[in-house]
């Protein structure tokens, strides 16, 4: 079976299994809103001619985070991106994974209807199942920061922007200068302006100065 037929196929899985837990399908990711948060499930198919496999994941985040992230980036533009875009678009970095499945990582070197469409109810139901986990340690989107913290994202974008959610400007703002003075880590930027007005400008540049702005606004 060509590499084409068999994505084909299992987008038409994904997307039918994926209905019965309310969930809508763009490209690789399957998606939902529920309670406030952005529920994804990545089950990104990688083959070649030998073999084929994938590791889904299902990742979540407060839809407040992608809504001020755009506020702070673009301060005069409304968003109109659709919601998809949370997840397989400009905004999807801001994801933190729930969970992983690692085994089985290889399938068939033969593609098989039926393995795959077993294997994606079994990962439509383990994610049902971490949701579920989720939402009763963390109810409310105002309670992401307890899931960061738990999980040891002290220093990261997402904390950052519950810190700044939560009006904590002073310490995100302190956060967004530490990162940019170590240069740690991948971020994202932008382009700004053209010609002899032409910027490019990290994300964590456009946060330190929101902070700043509003630290500003309340002396």
């Amino acid at each position: 079976m060509k590499g084409r037929e068999i994505e084909k196929i299992a987008k038409d899985i994904r997307r039918s299994i994926g209905r019965t837990y309310k969930y809508k399908q763009s490209d690789y990711i399957n998606w939902k809103i529920k309670d406030g948060y952005f529920f994804c499930v990545d089950t990104s198919l990688y083959y070649d001619t030998k073999t084929h496999f994938m590791v889904p994941e299902l990742c979540v985040k407060p839809v407040y985070m992608d809504d001020l992230y755009w506020k702070i980036i673009y301060p005069n533009h409304e968003m109109k991106l659709p919601d998809s875009r949370r997840g397989n678009g400009v905004l999807s970095h801001l994801n933190e994974k729930i969970w992983e499945r690692k085994t089985p990582k290889y399938l068939n070197a033969e593609f098989k209807v039926e393995e795959f469409e077993q294997i994606m109810s079994d990962i439509y139901l383990n994610a049902e199942q971490e949701i579920c986990v989720f939402l009763e340690k963390y109810p409310n989107p105002d309670l992401f920061g307890k899931f960061l913290a738990a999980n040891g994202c002290g220093g990261t974008l997402s904390k950052i922007l519950v810190l700044i959610n939560e009006g904590n400007f002073a310490e995100a703002a302190q956060l967004s200068k530490e990162r940019l003075d170590s240069g740690r880590g991948v971020t994202i930027t932008y382009v700004i302006g053209e010609g002899e007005n032409r910027q490019e400008k990290s994300e964590f540049e456009f946060i330190l100065e929101y902070c700043q702005s509003k630290i500003a606004e309340s002396d």
